[in-house]
């Protein structure tokens, strides 16, 4: 049985249906199923038959297919999508729907957020061919819904969203930090949902990983002690070490472009970090955290606290997390965030300007406790701002709701930390229970274990996975016949949208021999001719034998001999009077490379990467080897090379091997299919060691004649290269200066020990192009330095490289291809940006899209059209009443709505069933739901439903009319946001230090009789009048007489509460000033919880819940007696 059609996906030559053959409701929001996909199948479109049905097929044969991995992704149960999105937006937050941010006009991929769009790659034949009604959106994270109880006679449902972010996705250490475009890993977007009383309300919250270049490896299983008292603390007793794989200089650019989208998006950010300070690893990442927040250029509305959970939880005791929001609350620089709620009326009465983002190591567990709790204060605070909790109450009295919240939470971090680390999050058992005994303990142990097993041995298939979901792995970009005759009419064009211009490049190498820099100034070797050639954007510094190559030394490297020449080199490039920034630096024993840009250019590259290749004794040694660095600038790719081979006149076949080794050893990227010799442009610099086939006095005769074409007819180096053993190739500068080695040291007499070494060109540059014609040498020369035993070489070259116009290119897309036949080209077909997505933000503000992660969507299908098109005669149809045709996708009419519900449909007898090459997964209004395998049954529970009685029709019944103004009740509690305020006042209470509010009182209609107050976000678009609706409904029915029950507006009106004093002023500061209420008269009461109680286990004789109002909670197992 086929659920729901998710796409198409080519796996090598094959092309498959990805469909959903099993899944269950995890909620209903305004009418829409949220559904869960528990089983996916593949159908390939060649055979017509199931990968899990195939003849004679054999579990052993379905698991070693290529597509065994995404079947045990899209198998985890961790998908979701909605059955009818023109009634609610998965990837969007409440507040984008209601502002007017997400268009229900539009088709669905122009609403869906890309960066939660996990399907958008097996969607874009749909997207090509503009068949609206088959597209569907899926969500990676968490989705579930829960009646939570009664708070005072009413009822309170809870919505909790998690969205993964499918930019830089990953399994737990294959994808750590930041990446050149701003994106982070474990990215989620949370929101937490609440119905109750008619008010709909939202708060938003986010994670990420800390936005820095850092890796961590996988921990060592041989180094792990197995006991069971330290179990649940496995983690932290393996020592795998984080690194920061690039300097923090070369990291802004990145660091910016995260901020500058998630203030766009957001608003107001305040950063809560919390990782541990006693820890050496998360101790680097706090300093490099901090010190990158301190430049930033957006810091007015970007605040940082810190807040040590392990420090403030010694001893598995939360109860300190509240001072977490006391610590919010203290700091008057803090800037608001604000929730989200719709009024009974349907105005929004209040609106999110800004987000917390928290994050600790790997932002599951540590995260998700403070998250939880930072939702439970907010929902709080929603709570006494409608008047429905009084504000000497707490929302702790509230047993049942406290229960299904914490469960709730603890559900959610369950089920992000499988989807990043592969179990379930640490510490779950306290959010669910409040206490951590030893079943949490050995539970928390388990999870450890499992978080190991799947690290070690089931993360690399994870992540094979997500890449082949997501479109990046190699056996799914597989070009078919008529996508390589598109991408062979782009590639002809290039000129119509790539310009060139000129680069200079400085390469350097120096052997300085275990010396030490500073007794001898290095700028005759960095800026010779600096009058006479142009000043190099880049500088690739190649340094060997920073320490000396004696066994002790190569064994126990000293990675402080690194940077005091990284210094001395960043020092000398500053007295050039350009700015540079260091991009790379990395160290393998005494041998270290560097590479530096302008300050200017280093916001034009991208993708840094470098790898470190071992050649001493066997591969196993460091003392010889190979550093590379690769790099794109604008579209132009370089790979920089420096190495260190094997030494002695004799050793001409150990450094051809040592050379083959570098080169077949290091790749780039998680598939490792980026060559050294697959770049645009590849430098190789360093001390190669290569010798001279003549005797001691012959090679000193010839330097002093400056007869170098002899020595040269007998460099083993040329040999090497002529022979195609070694460099093959490669060019080289015309050689004009004497050889570089040996030399005594401080002096300028080649050796005069009792060995004897023959003087030799040791050091040397070399590089290859792709287009020889694009590159050439200002010169090639050595310099005199005297501090070692070698002289330093350098090189200056000047090349081309390719800068691409992007809106040319996309117009030239959209060209070629309408010209194959399309007649229009819908925008998500044609370009895909990077986390800057054109989703807009969630106040409603549009952003401008830009970014440099362009990729060609708009090939011709996997699959021919006719194959979408000749499904079946009644699908067919569908499809032309959806879309108005079936090639394109039309905006539904606007119509007024009908006067009533629509009635019951009759039920149509039982037909046989039909054989069809593919249902539609998503019919139209018109037609009666789909059957779905493992859906609930019987009523549907919609927290967003009118309060009236429910029907049997099979038809979502469309929205009533809204009215055009909301006159609220001249006489309500001062409590509620909507009171009529005195003809006196005129200014709201003052609301101090308030996260939750943007420093005032909720939107206030001028028919209050109040001065409007200014309002520091931008104010919300006016709901639709009584005329439209806000959610597109079905077309016009003829309208049937019906029970006067069923014609009840959606959003009751809330009873008449009584009006009370106006509060007194605010004495001191304290938890509800901090949430923006306005402090009573009356003492609070003693003994507030300081965390969230555990839920009720015993009825015994415990104070009853609900205390503070007058209705009981039916949902208490206390009450209900």
């Amino acid at each position: 049985m086929i659920d729901s059609f998710l796409g198409t996906i080519r796996i090598h030559s094959e092309v498959y249906m990805v469909v959903a053959t099993t899944t269950n409701q995890a909620g209903v929001v305004h009418g829409a199923r949220i559904m869960r996909v528990n089983g996916v199948d593949l159908v390939s479109y060649r055979t017509g038959i199931s990968v899990r049905t195939l003849p004679g097929g054999t579990p052993a044969d379905i698991h070693s297919m290529p597509y065994m991995h995404l079947l045990e992704l899209l198998n985890s149960g961790h998908f979701y999508y909605c059955t009818d999105s023109s009634k609610y937006e998965l990837t969007a937050t409440m507040q984008a729907q209601y502002s007017g941010t997400v268009s229900f006009s539009s088709p669905p991929w122009d609403r869906a957020d890309n960066r939660f769009w996990w399907n958008k790659h097996l969607m874009r034949d749909v997207v090509n061919h503009q068949l609206a009604a088959w597209c569907v959106v899926l969500i990676n994270g968490f989705v579930e819904t829960k009646q939570c109880g009664h708070i005072n006679g009413k009822t309170l449902d809870l919505v909790l969203v998690s969205r993964r972010a499918r930019f830089r996705a990953g399994t737990r250490y294959n994808m750590r930090g930041i990446d050149d475009d701003g994106n982070v890993a474990n990215f989620v977007e949370t929101e937490q949902i609440g119905v109750i009383d008619g008010h709909i309300l939202s708060y938003v919250q986010t994670r990420g990983s800390v936005p820095v270049f850092w890796e961590q490896q996988t921990p060592d299983l041989g180094k792990v002690e197995m006991k069971l008292s330290s179990l649940s603390k496995l983690a932290s007793k393996v020592g795998n070490k984080i690194i920061l794989t690039r300097p923090l200089s070369s990291t802004v650019p990145s660091f910016q472009s995260h901020f500058r989208e998630k203030i766009a998006r957001y608003g107001n950010i305040i950063v809560v970090n919390l990782l541990s300070s006693k820890k050496d690893g998360e101790r680097t990442l706090i300093d490099a955290y901090e010190q990158m927040l301190k430049n930033h250029e957006k810091s007015g509305q970007v605040r940082y606290m810190y807040f040590d959970l392990h420090e403030h939880s010694k001893g598995n005791k939360y109860d300190k997390l509240e001072a977490l929001c006391r610590q919010i609350q203290n700091d008057a620089t803090m800037p608001p965030t604000g929730f989200f709620f719709v009024d009974p009326a349907g105005q929004v009465g209040s609106q999110q300007v800004g987000v917390v983002r928290t994050n600790c190591k790997d932002c599951l567990d540590r995260t998700n406790i403070a998250q939880s709790q930072l939702a439970f204060r907010a929902l709080e605070a929603q709570l006494r701002l409608l008047g429905i909790m009084r504000s000497t109450s707490y929302l702790e009295d509230h047993h049942s709701v406290v229960g299904m919240f914490k469960t709730l939470w603890a559900n959610n971090g369950d089920e992000i930390s499988i989807q990043y680390a592969g179990s379930g999050s640490l510490k779950s058992g306290m959010t669910r229970t409040g206490e951590y005994g030893i079943r949490t303990m050995l539970e928390d142990g388990k999870k450890n274990l499992t978080r190991f097993y799947s690290n070690h041995f089931k993360d690399d298939g994870r992540q094979v996975a997500i890449d082949q979901l997501l479109g990046s792995h190699e056996s799914v970009m597989h070009a078919s016949s008529n996508e390589q005759a598109l991408m062979k009419q782009l590639n002809d064009r290039t000129s119509e949208f790539m310009t060139s211009c000129p680069l200079p490049v400085f390469i350097g190498t120096f052997n300085v021999g275990g010396s030490d820099p500073g007794s001898e100034p290095l700028n005759s070797w960095l800026h010779p001719q600096a009058n006479e050639i142009p000043a190099p954007e880049i500088y690739a510094i190649g340094i060997q034998e920073v320490v000396e190559l004696t066994p002790g030394k190569v064994l126990n490297t000293d990675p402080y001999r690194g940077k005091i020449w990284e210094e001395e080199v960043k020092k000398c490039l500053e007295t050039s009077g350009g700015n540079y920034t260091l991009l790379q630096s990395h160290q393998l024993v005494g041998l270290v490379l560097m590479v530096f840009a302008k300050d200017e250019s280093v916001f034009h590259m991208r993708k840094a990467a470098y790898e470190i290749t071992k050649t001493g004794v066997r591969g196993l040694v460091g003392n010889k080897g190979g550093i590379a660095v690769r790099l794109l600038y604008h579209n132009t790719s370089f790979c920089f090379v420096t190495a260190h081979l094997a030494a002695g006149q004799e050793g001409y076949a150990d450094r051809n091997a040592d050379y083959a080794e570098i080169v077949s050893q290091t790749a780039f990227g998680r598939g490792r299919h980026t060559t050294i010799n697959t770049h645009d442009y590849v430098f190789w610099f360093g001390d190669f060691n290569y010798r001279i086939d003549l005797p001691y006095e012959e090679v000193c005769a010839s330097v002093t004649e400056k007869n170098y074409t002899h020595l040269l007819q007998n460099d083993q180096l040329l040999r090497a290269r002529a022979s195609g053993e070694s460099f093959v190739g490669f060019q080289e500068p015309p050689l004009l200066f004497d050889p570089t080695y040996k030399y005594d040291y401080n002096s300028q007499v080649y050796d005069t020990s009792a060995k004897g070494r023959i003087p030799a060109w040791t050091d040397r540059i070399l590089y290859k192009a792709a287009n020889p014609t694009k590159i050439s040498s200002s010169f090639y020369r050595r310099t005199e330095i005297l501090l070692s035993d070698h002289r330093p070489v350098s090189a200056h070259f000047v090349l081309e490289v390719q800068q691409m116009d992007k809106e040319k290119e996309r117009e030239l897309k959209t060209k070629i291809f309408r010209n194959k036949g399309q007649a229009a080209v819908p925008q998500a077909a044609l370009i895909e940006f990077g986390d800057f997505s054109d989703a807009g933000s969630i106040m409603g503000d549009n952003i401008s899209t830009s970014g440099d992660q362009v990729e060609w969507h708009d090939e011709p299908p996997l699959v021919p059209t006719p194959m979408f098109s000749n499904l079946s005669i009644e699908n067919v149809a569908r499809l032309d009443s959806n879309n108005g045709r079936q090639g394109g996708y039309t905006p539904p009419v606007p119509h007024q709505p009908p006067a009533h519900p629509l009635p019951s449909a009759p039920k149509q007898a039982a037909q046989p069933p039909v054989q069809k090459p593919l249902p539609n997964p998503f019919m139209p209004t018109q037609s009666a739901p789909i059957a779905v395998q493992g859906a609930q049954t019987g009523p549907i529970f919609d927290p967003f439903a009118s309060a009236a009685p429910t029907t049997t029709s099979s038809l979502p019944p469309p929205l009533p009319p809204k009215p055009s103004s909301y006159t609220p009740p001249s006489t309500l509690s001062s409590s509620n946001p909507f009171a009529a305020l005195p003809p006196t006042v005129t200014t709201p209470p003052s609301t101090q230090n308030n996260i939750f509010f943007a420093g005032q009182q909720p939107l206030l209609p001028s028919s209050y009789g109040a001065a409007p107050q200014p309002s520091p976000f931008p104010v919300a678009p006016t709901r639709p009048s009584s005329t439209t609706s806000h959610f597109p409904v079905p077309p016009t029915y003829p309208q049937t007489q019906i029970p006067q029950a069923y014609n009840q507006p959606m959003f009751p009106t809330p009873p008449t509460r009584p009006s009370a004093p106006p509060p007194t002023a605010p004495a001191a500061q304290t938890m509800d000033d901090f949430f923006g209420l306005p402090s009573p008269a009356a003492a609070k009461p003693a003994g507030r919880p300081q965390s969230l109680p555990p839920p009720p286990v015993a009825r015994g004789n415990r104070a009853r819940g609900n205390s503070s109002g007058p209705t009981p909670d039916p949902f208490d197992p206390i009450t209900k007696q």
